[in-house]
C-alpha cells in the first residue's frame, strides 16, 4: 500500500490536467486534449443520434483551444482550430445538422490532425489518446515530484503496454478506489462528480530512496 509507505499531504495530489513537471509544463498538454476532443467529434459525427456527444465534444474542443492559446498564442494550431470551431458554432445546439455539414466537419478535422502528426487512416481517438499516454509518463518520469496524479482508465491500459521503468507504479482502479478514496475523505477534498477512478502516481525522491520514483495516475475535465 502507498498510503503505508509514504505520507502524502493534500498539495501532492492532482486531477490529471494539474500535474506539472519540475519547469512547470504540463503533463497532460492541452493541445492534445484539444485535439482528442476533436478527434471524438469524427466518431460522434458518425450518427444523428448522437448528435449531443458532437456538442458535448465541441465543447470541450473549444475549452482546451482557449486554455492553449494563453499560453500558445502563436501556435498555428489555433487558427486553424478556430476555424473549425467558427464553422459549427451557428449550428450548436441543432437537433439535427446536414449529413453533407457532418462530413464537412469531420474532413476539417482529419485534415487538422494529420496537420498534428496524426494518421487520418488511424483510430485518431486513440492515438491522440495514446500521445497523451505517454506525455503523462514522460513528465511523471522527469518530475521530482512526490505524490498522486489521478487519470482516466484508458491511459493506465496505455501504460501497461510500455516498459514504464522503476519512477512509475501504476495502481488499478480497485486499489484507487480502496486507498485513496478514504485517503481523500478524510482530507475533505474528494468530489464525486470529479474523477475517473485511476491512478498514476508521480513519487520522487526520499532520502531513503535517492535512486527511485514512484508514479501513480489522474482525471479529465
Amino acid at each position: 500500500m502507498l498510503l503505508d509507505k509514504y505520507s502524502f499531504s493534500s498539495d501532492q495530489y492532482w486531477r490529471e490536467g494539474e500535474f506539472t513537471d519540475d519547469d512547470g509544463a504540463h503533463g497532460d498538454p492541452k493541445n492534445l486534449r484539444a485535439l482528442q476532443a476533436a478527434a471524438f467529434m469524427i466518431t460522434s459525427s458518425e450518427s444523428q443520434s448522437d448528435i449531443d456527444l458532437i456538442y458535448e465534444n465541441w465543447d470541450k474542443f473549444c475549452y482546451f483551444i482557449e486554455e492553449y492559446k494563453k499560453q500558445n498564442p502563436n501556435d498555428p494550431l489555433i487558427n486553424d482550430a478556430m476555424a473549425i470551431l467558427d464553422s459549427i458554432a451557428p449550428m450548436r445546439g441543432h437537433r439535427h445538422v446536414p449529413n453533407e455539414q457532418l462530413e464537412g466537419w469531420r474532413n476539417s478535422i482529419r485534415l487538422l490532425l494529420a496537420k498534428n502528426s496524426f494518421d487520418p487512416t488511424n483510430n485518431l481517438a486513440e492515438a491522440v489518446q495514446l500521445r497523451r499516454s505517454m506525455y503523462m509518463l514522460q513528465a511523471a518520469q522527469r518530475s521530482n515530484k512526490t505524490g498522486v496524479w489521478k487519470v482516466g482508465d484508458f491511459h493506465i491500459s496505455d501504460l501497461r503496454g510500455h516498459n514504464v521503468g522503476n519512477k512509475t507504479t501504476l495502481t488499478s482502479e480497485l486499489e484507487f478506489d480502496q486507498e485513496f478514496v478514504p485517503w481523500r475523505i478524510d482530507l475533505n477534498q474528494f468530489d464525486v462528480s470529479s474523477d475517473f477512478t485511476e491512478l498514476f502516481k508521480s513519487d520522487v525522491t526520499f532520502p531513503d530512496f535517492s535512486d527511485v520514483q514512484n508514479v501513480t495516475f489522474p482525471d479529465f475535465f
